[in-house]
């Protein structure tokens, strides 16, 4: 995903939508993670619009929050990527973002883990999915919970089927005003592999067993 498409995220050109799944659950697939995106990264090229605050690298506790391979699939360990800060009117109240593919395919629910003690930061996320890193859809939002001075909301509903999903700053659309620096900080994100159809489980197993036959034969 490009940074106008983190932007296109921002501005809302996506509608929400959810899409049924098909799989029948029995023995899901191991997943891996890959950062597509992330724009207040530096691997990915020059900051966006916005005058976005993307945070001290590293900082106080030797943390590179500008590093996007910091966030991990499973769950939270203390490393983070900051997602970027902006109040810039023209995104609406959104600052940057990521996109990660996880693959081969993932279902929800989903849990989205940041990383803030008790503070005045208060930070806010909206989530995305998508299948064909074109068309996105929006979830749901996520929160720290006022800086952790209450309930933080860390879990968004998917059904469907996708590969990509995408977690951009609405710290300041959201509460109105954040003692932020620099955005969501997004440590892990939790989702379920994709079941193997029952079907295509037999007719594994039927191959697997003629290819024995053949081979005693």
């Amino acid at each position: 995903m490009k940074i106008s498409t983190i932007a296109g995220l921002a501005s809302g050109i996506f509608a929400a939508s959810v899409v049924a799944a098909n799989a029948v659950a029995v023995s899901p697939a191991s997943l891996s993670l890959s950062v597509v995106e992330a724009e207040c990264d530096p691997a990915f090229g020059p900051v966006g619009p916005g005058a976005l605050a993307c945070g001290a690298s590293p900082d106080a506790n030797g943390i590179d929050r500008t590093d996007s391979s910091n966030v991990n699939l499973g769950a939270a360990d203390g490393q983070f990527f900051s997602l970027g800060l902006s109040d810039d009117q023209s995104r609406m109240g959104y600052g940057g973002g990521i996109l990660l593919e996880i693959s081969p395919a993932f279902t929800g629910p989903a849990m989205i883990f940041e990383v803030t003690n008790p503070s005045n930061h208060w930070e806010a996320a909206e989530v995305f999915v998508s299948a064909d890193n074109n068309t996105f859809h929006s979830v749901g939002i996520v929160t720290n919970g006022k800086g952790g001075s209450e309930a933080a909301i860390n879990t968004v509903s998917i059904t469907g089927v996708w590969k990509y999903i995408g977690i951009i700053d609405y710290s300041v659309g959201f509460y109105g005003a954040s003692g932020s620096a620099d955005g969501f900080d997004l440590d892990a994100i939790k989702v379920s592999a994709v079941p193997v159809p029952a079907g295509v489980l037999l007719l594994g197993t039927a191959l697997a067993g003629l290819g024995v036959a053949r081979r005693k034969a």
